[in-house]
This record gives C-alpha cells, sequence and structure tokens, in this order.
C-alpha cells in the first residue's frame, strides 16, 4: 500500500492525466500534462502555461515501471 493516496494516469483529451485517488471531488484533483517529447510530459497550469516535468522511466523491456516528478520517483502498482 502506497504511504500516500494513489494516483490514475490516463489519456484525456489529448493529455495525460493524473486522478488523486480516492477523491470526492474528481475534477478537482485532475492535473493535466502536455507531451513534450519521448517519455517526458509538463503539466499545463491554470493559466495555460507549462509547470513542473513529469517523466516515465522504462524497465529493459520497454515498459513502464515508475515516472519521476519534483525529484521524488513514484512506483507502478502491478494488480
Amino acid at each position: 500500500m502506497p504511504w500516500w493516496g494513489e494516483v490514475f494516469l490516463t489519456g484525456w483529451q489529448g493529455n495525460l492525466v493524473s486522478l488523486d485517488l480516492p477523491s470526492d471531488q474528481p475534477a478537482e484533483s485532475m492535473t493535466c500534462y502536455r507531451h513534450i517529447q519521448g517519455d517526458t510530459f509538463r503539466r499545463i497550469r491554470d493559466d495555460g502555461e507549462l509547470g513542473e516535468t513529469l517523466v516515465f522511466e522504462r524497465d529493459p523491456k520497454g515498459n513502464i515501471n515508475r515516472y519521476k516528478m519534483h525529484g521524488n520517483y513514484f512506483v507502478k502498482i502491478e494488480r
């Protein structure tokens, strides 16, 4: 079990979206990211400018196994 709540990542309206779980107000917990290049995305701020970077990392087989944001790593939870 993660120390914090879980994060669901998916594509939505041409962007990457993170949704913090659990959430009583899912729309307010959504964060949108714009694809920059390869496995790199940047948060789309409320003013439309780009914010911090999110970078996916892959295992030797090419599968995404974690991402890095704010200098922290977040490991994919297998179900």
